[in-house]
């Protein structure tokens, strides 16, 4: 079942995405670097022309051999949520039409999903000891808020995300990861938030400038199940707006399902083998899921060290 408590309202967006976090994890994260950092890490033997004094001497008073001490090295991270606000994020499935509608729970756009994923991250990341700035996108890069490290920073960031609204122009992704790009001073973690539903061309010809200069990158792509399987309006007719140039078309899904799930399928595969192929990690997520569930996925993702 949608785990509708996950979705505030506005104003209460802070306090959703303290509540995610919140005993989801806690500390900071690591690099894979070795070297005299703060946190112990393992072991390896001694070899010829390592640093005797990194021995460790009580190790050896029990085993009668010499072994090293390996440490990880805390990090510095710099976040950019980077939120895909057009019009087609504003998409909120129908009421079920087998559904009384007493029993069926308010729905939850795109957006909305998004803006609280997005919320939760930037807490996280704030909890962490690092940095976090955002920026939302339409045709062009609309927003753009600094990485900062702050608890205030973080409370605007959240005003911000809550204040944000789909807009009916095009997507141009490519124009505003470009400006997105200028603007970062150096090396960061952007996770790009967005249906994808867009030609994937010009998204990884942008991804791909990010790459060169060796930003990590995520991307979640949050769609609703009834994007995906439209089965249960098999039995009626549906009048579909584009929401960006509110065109209209009358379909019949029992007639239609077939060839679109297959397309949008072929699309999805497309979007991941393209990820893929630059070490990008690429996540499809529904609007129905725990957004808690997705966090975890952003944290393992995050432990794998990604470069």
């Amino acid at each position: 079942m949608p785990n509708t408590h996950d979705w505030p309202d506005l104003g209460g967006l802070m306090f959703a995405a303290r509540r995610l976090v919140d005993g989801l994890y806690a500390g900071h994260h690591a690099s894979t670097r070795h070297g005299p950092g703060l946190e112990f890490h393992d072991y390896r033997e001694y070899a010829p022309g390592d640093d005797p004094s990194k021995i460790d001497w009580k190790l050896f008073g029990r085993t009668d051999r010499y072994h090293l001490r390996r440490h990880r090295q805390h990090t510095d991270q710099e976040v950019y949520l980077l939120l895909d606000t057009t019009a087609s994020m504003d998409f909120a499935p129908p009421p079920n039409p087998h559904t009384p509608q007493a029993h069926t729970p308010a729905p939850v756009t795109k957006l909305r999903y998004a803006q609280t994923l997005a919320a939760a991250i930037a807490f996280l990341t704030i909890r962490q000891g690092d940095r976090v700035g955002l920026g939302t996108y339409a045709d062009k890069l609309i927003h753009h808020t600094p990485p900062a490290g702050t608890w205030p920073h973080l409370q605007d960031l959240c005003q911000t995300l809550e204040h944000t609204q789909a807009v009916t122009t095009p997507s141009d992704v490519l124009a505003a990861v470009k400006q997105a790009h200028r603007l970062l001073p150096r090396r960061a973690l952007v996770v790009l938030i967005s249906d994808l539903i867009d030609e994937p061309t010009p998204l990884f010809d942008a991804l791909s400038l990010l790459r060169h200069d060796r930003f990590e990158v995520i991307l979640f792509q949050v769609l609703t199940t009834h994007e995906l399987d439209p089965t249960p309006w098999d039995d009626h007719s549906l009048r579909l707006i584009d929401p960006e140039t509110n065109q209209t078309v009358t379909t019949h899904p029992r007639e239609t399902r077939d060839s679109y799930t297959k397309l949008l399928s072929q699309h999805i595969a497309a979007v991941h083998r393209a990820a893929t192929a630059r070490r990008i990690d690429h996540s499809l997520v529904t609007t129905d899921q725990p957004t808690a569930a997705v966090l975890q996925q952003y944290l393992t993702h995050r432990s794998r060290g990604l470069t």
